[in-house]
Formats: C-alpha cells, sequence, structure tokens
C-alpha cells in the first residue's frame, strides 16, 4: 500500500485513508464519543446517511451548496433577490452563457 493514494474499498468507492481519518464517526452517527456505545440502530442510520449523501453528491445544486457550506459560505434557499438592477444583469449572464454554449 502507498500512502496517500486512493484505495478501493469493497463497494467500489475510492476512499482516501486520510479522509477517513480526519472523519469524525461519532458525530455523524449522532452518538456520545465514548467507548461503550448504547445504540442499536447504527445500521440504519447508516443506510440515511448514505441515501442523503448519495442524493446530495447527485444534484448540482444540492453539491455546489454543500461545497460552499463546508467552505464557511452560509446558504439560506428561501431569501430571494428583489433588486432589479442585479436580476437584470443576471438574466442578461444567462443569456450570452446560452448564446456561446448553443451550437444553434
Amino acid at each position: 500500500m502507498i500512502e496517500g493514494r486512493s484505495l478501493q474499498s469493497q463497494e467500489g468507492l475510492q476512499t482516501d485513508g486520510a479522509s477517513f481519518a480526519a472523519c469524525e464517526y461519532f458525530q455523524i452517527f449522532g452518538l456520545e464519543k465514548k467507548y461503550d456505545i448504547e445504540d442499536n440502530n447504527l445500521e440504519g442510520k447508516y443506510k440515511i446517511c448514505k441515501r442523503n449523501c448519495t442524493r446530495t453528491l447527485r444534484m448540482p445544486l444540492s453539491r455546489g451548496i454543500h461545497i460552499l457550506k463546508l467552505d464557511g459560505v452560509e446558504i439560506h434557499e428561501e431569501h430571494t433577490i428583489s433588486d432589479p438592477e442585479l436580476l437584470d444583469e443576471i438574466m442578461e449572464i444567462r443569456e450570452e452563457v446560452e448564446k456561446a454554449t448553443c451550437r444553434c
């Protein structure tokens, strides 16, 4: 095994040993950090966590929001933009991007 390289797990996922070492397993499962664990539903919690992670990473918007949150940027999806000038600028930029990528 070469340290720092990705390892292939049994499920076919690329895993990095350093990433897993930095991961707080107790926090993920909502457990107190102690040796004796009194939770009989770890498998159920794992499945829910896995489903949520998969859903987040598959959807571009959710994935982007997740990346921003990891970088400390708070996203308030319920807030809307009400500045008409900013909205016009956004619309113009979108139109320019659409024209540039359109193969019409």
